[in-house]
């Protein structure tokens, strides 16, 4: 029909014959080039001629087409400028349909060189994708319908989508195998040092992992370089992930300041050379600290602190059980629940000074007690309540052990107890049970009673899974218990206890040693403890008065040759099937990568080991006695994924595990 109609009226209507014949080469053309010319010649013809019917409306579509079709890259739809897609009624509706959608795809593609990071950017690049796949949806079902009239448009918009299709799906791949890098000067202030160790960090923001990570530093003034201190190697870097290096210069005397400049070299799946340079400034505090020898150590690994002793955090822990005994007229209990070595003793040790207003307390520590019946438990309970008594002026005799014999707990609840608590005064007595997992049930029932006909009494037991026990005698007691979990310390807590106890001798950690040390310990006093008596040893022998992460990696390696007594107690207190998972997991962590359950399974079946529920109760129990942690993936969304992963809670133990042979 256009064929004719362009022949008809070649002589009286040239302007009506030339977009005939652009219309049904437009129809029929099968290259890029010819859709561009005949789309050229139909949109000036459109503006010219006002008059016809159509042409005002169907002219921003052409327009459209135009400015769309001779694009080849991003780059070139970054700079396009589409007019408002035609939105009349007397238009056939798939020309507006058409046009909206090739308008949404240059608007979410154009988002794309607006983004900031690469993760947007995919987010943007695949909102266009699906927008491309819309539009080819709509486009391939009118070419199907087999229209008596088709748009002659169709093939031509086809084309353009199929061609921006693979655009942005190259785009897309080359996107997701690209790392983008950056390094950071992690201690910006330092104090002066003839060779001074400096802790950069480097971090991957991009999609795919980065080989052949090379940091080194570049020549300057006011400082010299040393060698291949100066340069650290990374095998890869994860994306998503950080990791320090450390780096070393020596800097001229005098200096307050230095420009250090830091090159960057690594790979990844678009290229295997990238560069970068990043510049920092790194200052000197130029604050003098005389050494002073720190004797004793205010550190004290395995051992619980005493009172008098620095005391961090706990805070809330202490305010807890203060407001829950203050002021009570009924016998109250509180049970502290933590894994072992959380700190449990070394709470109940500040507890007698936190209530010492209202409370007279007694300590009694079954693991000491072992006693072997009620008349030696209730007399060794009696005996700690005299000592505790006697320490704040009380005297009360400690009757012979042969009057509990007969009627232990009638004689030490009414002739002993009812003896000694008029000299209280005003106060109440409280009794403090460390490990009291160890209870007997012949004493839970005891302490029931105790509990219901002595209102002047309170009790704090501290053990593990109290809550969880099944025993009948423990659900009679701890009902209306207070319950508290030990949770690890936080940061800030964590930073008082690293450097709280040293400050007297003008010691100070830089920055990222801080940042170390909590991440080895995960918060856990006990590690602390390990790793900060270590480096106070540093201090005495080196002189050194600013510790570094150098320093805290060294001291590391050492505790880690030595093969500390603490690994080996966590390691007997496991099962054979925690221990299989902790070493499988550490294996497979490798630079602390978190592992799937999947994978973990597949491990150890790989290596002929079965577990009846697939591991699962071995993890859980890792789980709660706070050795392994869960978090969720990180998708190619930036969205947290729904398949957990395991990692370790603190970094110096999968470090210790490290160094076990690999499973067989």
């Amino acid at each position: 029909v256009l064929a004719h109609l362009a022949w008809q009226t070649s002589r009286s209507q040239p302007a009506v014959a030339q977009l005939a014949a652009a219309l049904h080469t437009l129809g029929q053309s099968q290259q890029a080039a010819q859709d561009e010319r005949a789309v050229t010649v139909i949109t000036a013809l459109l503006a010219e001629q006002r008059s016809w019917r159509w042409a005002t409306d169907l002219g921003p579509f052409y327009q459209m087409l135009q400015a769309a079709l001779p694009v080849q890259t991003l780059a070139e739809v970054a700079r396009l400028t589409l007019p408002p897609p035609p939105n009349s009624t007397a238009l056939p509706a798939l020309v507006g349909q058409n046009g909206r959608q090739l308008s949404r795809i240059t608007h979410q593609l154009q988002k794309v060189n607006q983004a900031e990071d690469l993760a947007t950017r995919l987010i943007f690049l695949e909102n266009g994708l699906t927008a491309v796949g819309e539009a080819q949806t709509a486009v391939q079902v009118a070419l199907a319908q087999a229209l008596p009239v088709p748009l002659p448009h169709l093939p031509a918009l086809d084309r353009l989508l199929r061609r921006w299709q693979q655009m942005i799906q190259a785009e897309i791949a080359q996107v997701q195998a690209q790392a983008e890098l950056s390094v950071t000067l992690a201690t910006p202030h330092a104090e002066f040092a003839e060779e001074l160790p400096l802790v950069w960090q480097v971090h991957n923001f991009g999609l795919s992992p980065a080989q052949k990570v090379r940091v080194q530093l570049l020549p300057g003034e006011g400082y010299h370089l040393l060698g291949i201190k100066s340069e650290a190697q990374l095998a890869e870097l994860p994306p998503g992930a950080a990791q320090s290096v450390t780096l070393f210069l020596v800097p001229e005397a005098g200096r307050q300041a230095l420009a250090l400049a830091v090159e960057l070299r690594f790979a990844d799946g678009v290229a295997g050379d990238h560069l970068r340079t990043f510049v920092h400034v790194l200052t000197f505090t130029g604050q003098e600290r005389p050494f002073l020898p720190i004797q004793p150590n205010p550190y004290l690994p395995g051992t619980p602190l005493q009172p008098g002793d620095f005391f961090v955090g706990r805070g809330d822990l202490l305010r807890f059980v203060q407001d829950n005994l203050a002021q009570s007229s009924r016998s109250r209990l509180i049970v502290l629940q933590g894994v072992r070595r959380s700190g449990k003793t070394s709470l109940l040790n500040q507890l007698p000074g936190a209530l010492a207003a209202t409370h007279l307390a007694a300590r009694l520590n079954l693991q000491g007690h072992p006693a072997q019946s009620e008349t030696d438990f209730l007399y060794a309970l009696a005996d700690e309540i005299v000592f505790a008594l006697s320490q704040k002026g009380i005297a009360v005799a400690l009757p012979p052990r042969a009057e509990f014999a007969e009627s232990p707990e009638f004689f030490f609840r009414a002739r002993f107890l009812r003896g000694l608590l008029p000299q209280l005064g005003d106060k109440k007595l409280l009794l403090l049970v460390d490990d009291a997992e160890l209870l007997p049930t012949d004493i839970l029932r005891f302490f029931h009673t105790l509990r219901q006909q002595e209102s002047r009494i309170d009790f704090v037991l501290a053990g593990r899974g109290l809550g969880e026990t099944a025993v009948d005698e423990w659900a009679a007691l701890l009902d209306n218990a207070a319950y508290r979990s030990l949770a690890p310390l936080t940061p800030v807590e964590m930073h008082q206890l690293i450097t709280g106890p040293v400050a007297p001798y003008h010691v100070a950690y830089d920055p990222p040693a801080l940042d170390r040390l909590v991440q080895l310990t995960a918060g856990y006093p006990h590690l602390a403890q390990l790793l900060l008596h270590e480096l106070v040893q540093v201090h005495n022998e080196t002189r050194a008065t600013y510790l570094t992460s150098v320093d805290v990696d060294q001291v590391v390696q050492r505790i880690l040759e030595r093969g500390e007594m603490h690994f080996r107690y966590l390691w007997a207190e496991s099962g054979e099937e925690e221990q299989l998972v902790l070493r499988a997991v550490a294996e497979l962590s490798g630079g602390a990568a978190p592992v799937p359950l999947k994978a973990l399974r597949q491990f150890l079946g790989e290596r002929g080991h079965v577990s009846p529920d697939r591991w699962q109760s071995a993890v859980d129990r890792l789980e709660g006695g706070e050795l392994l942690t869960t978090q969720l993936p990180i998708e190619s969304t930036g969205q947290p994924g729904k398949t957990p992963q395991y990692v370790f809670r603190a970094e110096l133990v999968r470090l210790w595990l490290d160094q076990m042979p690999p499973l067989l």
